[in-house]
């Protein structure tokens, strides 16, 4: 794809900094699109190479700098952009698509919502996620063990329950799934049981249903009221996530493959997303700032191909930097193994990662902020 070209499925629209000062850094940006017609004309000029282009007999659109400039008074500036707009949702929703395409498609194009601002004082106690951490202290008593034949009653009738309204196939494809899982391991040691569980969650996320978007959903927006039902399953999933690199070798080398012999050598990953300039304006605030930390809450999908993730991209491309180190690999798990999608290049990130914000930039030629950030490790990931 060329760097003037919009990934499938989408166009561009021309907008301009509308507030009473557009240059001031400080403020949340408005951004306000030219009629239709003059955003038509100004893509045109860009995609001819012009320089510039006059508009509405009193303005030049300088398509070097970005630059809105008035005619008469010179001095009458303001910030221009080209941003990416969604013309179709074909490339979600193709119905010739396999069902496992889909699934990798509507995962890696979730929407993350907006992040929290968070301490690594406070997370410490939280291990990333206060939601799995608050489930697992209630489900346990405090005791915080778990056992298979108290786990799997609370999973399977969970999933059911949140799966009521769902079609009959899918509930007994799950069912079929925790079912297989119970049976294979019966006779085996409680650890065994319970890892092979948690594979069997980390299949079913991968498949297309109502799992990983209630998941994603109950984690996102907190909502206590799945705690319950969602609980065990992101659990096991969570677990899925932190033990699987240390007891797959050959995941881990395949890895390696990627990344020089240093301890400590960085793996980037990238996810496209949508993001309010609320959003944006906070990430710029932060930018550099090494005492300002955020987390995503829900479980994310990314890939080690830009070109991926940039499919699902509406505002903004975030380019996650990772240090891969021998102490603190159980941060993302590589889902190939597991995924029925024979192309799949996801790595799952665990929920409640915090980051720092690096960099933040804005890409004309692909209508995208570009925001660079670097994964944080502070908590153990591991809940047992």
């Amino acid at each position: 794809m060329s760097l003037d070209e919009a990934a499938p499925g989408y166009g561009y629209i021309w907008e301009y900094r509308s507030n009473a000062d557009p240059w001031d850094a400080e403020q949340v940006p408005k951004w306000t699109q030219f009629p239709s017609a003059t955003s038509l004309a100004i893509e045109n000029a860009k995609n001819q190479q012009s320089k510039e282009i006059f508009i509405e007999n009193n303005y030049r659109i300088d398509l070097e700098k970005y630059v809105q400039q008035h005619t008469i008074d010179l001095h009458r500036q303001r910030p221009i952009r080209r941003r990416r707009q969604l013309l179709q949702h074909d490339l979600i929703n193709n119905s010739s698509d396999s069902e496992s395409i889909k699934s990798h498609r509507e995962r890696m194009s979730y929407c993350l919502g907006a992040p929290q601002r968070c301490s690594t004082t406070r997370d410490m106690s939280y291990y990333g996620s206060s939601f799995v951490d608050d489930w697992l202290f209630l489900f346990s008593h405090g005791k915080l063990a778990i056992t298979f034949d108290t786990i799997f009653p609370a999973l399977f009738n969970g999933l059911i329950t949140e799966g009521k309204n769902q079609e009959t196939h899918i509930l007994n494809d799950i069912e079929k799934s925790l079912r297989t899982a119970q049976q294979k391991t019966n006779g085996q040691p409680d650890e065994d049981r319970i890892t092979e569980l948690e594979v069997c969650c980390a299949r079913l996320y991968t498949k297309e249903s109502y799992v990983y978007c209630m998941t994603n959903n109950a984690l996102r927006d907190d909502d206590r009221t799945k705690l319950v039902t969602l609980g065990p399953f992101c659990y096991l999933l969570f677990n899925y996530i932190a033990r699987c690199l240390k007891q797959k070798p050959s995941i881990r080398h395949r890895l390696r493959q990627f990344l020089h012999s240093n301890k400590t050598d960085t793996i980037i990953l990238y996810r496209g997303d949508r993001a309010s300039e609320n959003t944006i304006h906070e990430y710029r605030q932060a930018a550099g700032d090494k005492s300002q930390y955020f987390k995503w809450l829900p479980f994310i999908s990314t890939s080690r191909k830009k070109e991926e993730a940039d499919k699902f991209a509406q505002d903004v491309m975030y380019i996650i930097a990772i240090e891969s180190q021998l102490s603190n690999e159980d941060r993302f798990a590589f889902m190939a193994p597991i995924s029925e999608y024979i192309n799949e290049d996801e790595y799952l990130l665990l929920p409640g990662l915090q980051f720092q914000v690096k960099k933040v930039e804005f890409n004309n030629t692909q209508g995208l902020y570009y925001v660079h950030i670097k994964i944080i490790s502070s908590y153990i990931s591991k809940l047992h």
